[in-house]
């Protein structure tokens, strides 16, 4: 009895045996398949990342190139876009960058210029006229990559398209920080470098200080030394303040900080439709202004306007067609 009960438990645990080496043949094979599997989609997605990087640099390259990089010698009535230079540094721009071990082939790439619409977030291809071209899509098409498993998912290669549209434009707003100095829009061409900017409250008025609301000079020098002043965009009511005010001392101090070794510092100015720099008045466009020097004394900075430059990081893009350009932005679209 004993030795019969020995036998079918020796035969179960055989048959057990078995059975564990089965299981485990199987579950090694699933194992195995989903490491693949894993091994695969990471690869995938990496070239995709690698793809959507160099298709991003490509259109943020082109779109600047749209524009002559020196904007200091031009104005907004004489700037010609150039779109073979777009679409060419787009593919140059794409050639540095490695996807996959390897450069993408040209016949992959498609840049195309266009106009973007940044109020309805849509995109025309060629759209014209030519003069209001703003934007560079830049189309990596059935990239070709191969799979480390045959089969894994389902063929030995897969492929991945992917897209970029960056878009400049003209300025609809400017950052936080701005310098409290609103420039008269009928004296833009005087400011050449030879007359000043007067705040004098007489005829010979052609700028003005300007706050948010109705503003005292303790805030305007905060404006100017804590950079509080408050984001402006066009059309927005700003109160002028002519008249001397310690202002310009800070204003010194300011310059002195932030001149570069050429001894020049450019900053943004908003411009307004006016006379009289003791009113409130909305504002009518931007301008870059080059100041060269702030004299305590007379209550004047000597600069020159450039009509034509690109604003600092933050200001907001969508404005009319004049002025300030803003920095290269990538954008979706409808």
């Amino acid at each position: 009895m004993g030795k019969k009960l020995e036998q079918k438990m020796s035969g179960l645990m055989k048959s057990d045996s078995g059975a564990v080496a089965a299981t485990t043949a199987i579950l090694m094979t699933v194992l195995l398949g989903f490491l693949a599997f894993a091994v695969d989609i990471g690869h995938l997605v990496l070239v995709k990342s690698e793809m959507q990087r160099a298709a991003d640099a490509a259109a943020l390259a082109g779109v600047r190139a749209l524009y002559p990089y020196d904007l200091s010698t031009i104005t907004s009535d004489s700037l010609t876009i150039d779109t073979t230079s777009a679409c060419g540094k787009a593919i140059d721009t794409i050639a540095k960058n490695a996807v996959d071990g390897g450069s993408l082939e040209n016949a992959e790439v498609t840049t195309t210029p266009g106009i973007y619409d940044w109020e309805y977030n849509t995109f025309t291809p060629n759209g014209s006229p030519l003069a209001n071209t703003n934007a560079i899509r830049v189309e990596i098409n059935d990239h070709t990559v191969n799979h480390f498993f045959a089969g894994i998912l389902g063929g030995n290669t897969s492929n991945v398209s992917v897209n970029a549209l960056a878009v400049m434009g003209y300025a609809k707003g400017l950052p936080p920080g701005t310098m409290p100095i609103a420039i008269g829009k009928k004296y833009l061409s005087e400011l050449d470098g030879s007359t000043p900017i007067a705040f004098a409250p007489d005829k010979d008025d052609n700028s003005g200080w300007f706050g948010i609301d109705k503003v005292s000079n303790s805030t305007l020098v905060d404006y100017i030394v804590n950079d509080s002043c408050p984001a402006i965009e066009l059309n927005d009511i700003v109160n002028l303040l002519n008249g001397k005010t310690n202002a310009c001392d800070s204003l010194s101090e300011k310059f002195n900080l932030n001149k570069n070794t050429e001894g020049y510092w450019d900053i943004d100015l908003p411009v307004v439709d006016t006379e009289k720099f003791n009113k409130d008045f909305p504002i009518d466009s931007f301008v870059k202004f080059r100041v060269t020097g702030v004299d305590t004394q007379n209550k004047t900075v000597t600069g020159k306007v450039i009509e034509m430059g690109l604003t600092s990081p933050g200001a907001r893009p969508g404005g009319p067609k004049g002025g300030l350009l803003t920095p290269p932005k990538l954008v979706s679209y409808n």
